[in-house]
């Protein structure tokens, strides 16, 4: 994997409540959006956003087999809010 990606990957599953932006994505490794993006599709195989949002949904079902908290708050913590995904 490409260590531009490699980072990006680290830094989308150490901070899923982020509100991330393919732009905020491609600046931190110094690419333009569009190179960006064919560049992570190649490399994990799901477009940025799409990886981001699997990536929240399997932290939230982690959640929800180990802890007592509430769906609104494991939510939150994984950066998913009501009407975005």
């Amino acid at each position: 994997m490409d260590g531009r990606i490699f980072y990006i990957t680290e830094q989308l599953t150490g901070n899923l409540n982020h509100d991330w932006t393919i732009e905020e994505m491609a600046g931190m490794v110094e690419l333009s959006v569009p190179h960006f993006q064919k560049l992570f599709k190649r490399n994990v195989g799901a477009p940025p956003m799409a990886y981001l949002r699997e990536q929240r949904l399997e932290r939230a079902c982690e959640c929800l087999e180990t802890s007592f908290h509430q769906l609104k708050q494991i939510g939150s913590q994984v950066g998913i809010t009501d009407g975005a995904g």
